[in-house]
């Protein structure tokens, strides 16, 4: 129901622009980005997906950087009626004015959630491990071998963490992970 209620609050209007102030849309006259001092921003179309709603914003040339959006996160979020974790921006790299609000309703970590085992028992080291789950639910994947094709260099894994942080636990995971592959020799090490 919330990624519902978020994407009502991000939709268009059938000009195919996002309002702004004065013209009477959701944004305009008392909307959630003039609630949090972004009204002249305009929202791109919203994709939404079972625990994340990621829309991209455009910021009003020459009044609005990105900085204004990082600076107004905790005022979506307490709009929105969510933990400050739950909204987050990430700019683009090539615009000091364009970016994506990502908006997590439910943070899927809150409970501790037992690893499932081997994701892909008998299969091939190429395809990704799966090692986790982020807080929208999506998997946590790691491509050990490197796929120039893809433009992916091989990766190296460093567990490191306080005591009684569960290093242990999930160096043995992964490890498990590994050896459920077909295609693998593994040497193992623990000074």
């Amino acid at each position: 129901a919330l990624s519902w209620n978020v994407r009502m609050m991000l939709r268009h209007n059938p000009e195919g622009t996002t309002a702004g102030i004065g013209d009477g849309g959701l944004f305009g006259d008392g909307g959630l980005l003039e609630k949090v001092g972004l009204a002249r921003a305009q929202i791109g179309a919203a994709r939404v997906e079972p625990n994340r709603v990621t829309a991209p914003i455009a910021l009003e040339p020459g009044e609005q950087t990105n900085d204004d959006v990082a600076k107004a996160l905790a005022r979506i979020a307490s709009a929105l009626d969510l933990p400050t974790s739950a909204v987050r921006y990430t700019p683009d790299p090539g615009s000091a004015r364009r970016g994506d609000l990502v908006i997590v309703p439910e943070d899927m970590l809150a409970e501790v959630v037992e690893w499932e085992g081997p994701s892909n028992l008998g299969g091939s080291i190429a395809e990704p491990l799966v090692i986790g789950r982020y807080d929208d639910g999506a998997p946590l994947l790691l491509w050990l071998p490197g796929d120039p094709d893809a433009g992916r260099n091989s990766t190296h894994v460093l567990i490191a963490g306080g005591t009684g942080s569960g290093k242990g636990d999930t160096a043995l995971n992964v490890l498990t992970e590994i050896l459920s592959r077909k295609d693998v020799i593994v040497a193992f090490s623990d000074p």
